[in-house]
């Protein structure tokens, strides 16, 4: 099963046991809110990411290990950068199209 884009796989008491023996002074002194949001962030990425290439099962409360290391490490990223684990569009740079007189 992939990763949920609605239910949290890691909480953020979760987050804060990854993030403690780490020294992560910026995750420890951010908010709850902040880091709740980031976390979904994070995991939005890594689902996007990953889900076609999960090579196990795993419902989304007990994803593995790993997993949840992945998704506090992209949280942690987009806490201080919104949006930067989301990838870029490339359009090859090319314009599909344009309005006369533009």
């Amino acid at each position: 099963m992939p990763l949920s884009y609605t239910e949290a796989a890691v909480t953020v008491v979760e987050a804060d046991a990854y993030a403690t023996p780490r020294g992560w002074s910026d995750w420890a002194a951010a908010s709850s809110i902040d880091k709740t949001a980031a976390l979904r962030r994070g995991q939005d990425a890594i689902a996007s990411l990953y889900n076609s290439r999960w090579t196990v099962e795993f419902e989304n409360d007990d994803a593995p290990d790993q997993v949840k290391f992945a998704i506090v490490e992209a949280a942690r990223r987009e806490l201080f950068a919104p949006g930067c684990m989301q990838p870029d569009l490339d359009r090859g740079g090319k314009i599909k199209s344009m309005k006369a007189g533009s």
